[in-house]
């Protein structure tokens, strides 16, 4: 088996893929695909509702932010 060091000077044993070199829609493109991925595929109606989605934790992070940013409003 040939790989890929072997044929190319410099390269690896694996293919690898950098997301942050590339254009920043498509690292988003790339993580809307995994997010929305099991509505795709109809296992659940929303993304919320799907418990193993990285929302919640967003969700979570906004609420904590929120509830700390209280304005002195008098």
């Amino acid at each position: 088996m040939r790989y890929r060091r072997a044929v190319t000077a410099g390269g690896s044993y694996f293919f690898t893929v950098n997301l942050a070199d590339r254009q920043s829609n498509l690292l988003i493109w790339h993580v809307d695909y995994i997010r929305f991925n099991p509505v795709r595929h109809g296992w659940v109606a929303r993304e919320v509702d799907w418990p193993c989605s990285t929302l919640h934790r967003y969700i979570e992070r906004v609420k904590r932010w929120a509830s700390q940013a209280q304005p002195n409003l008098r």
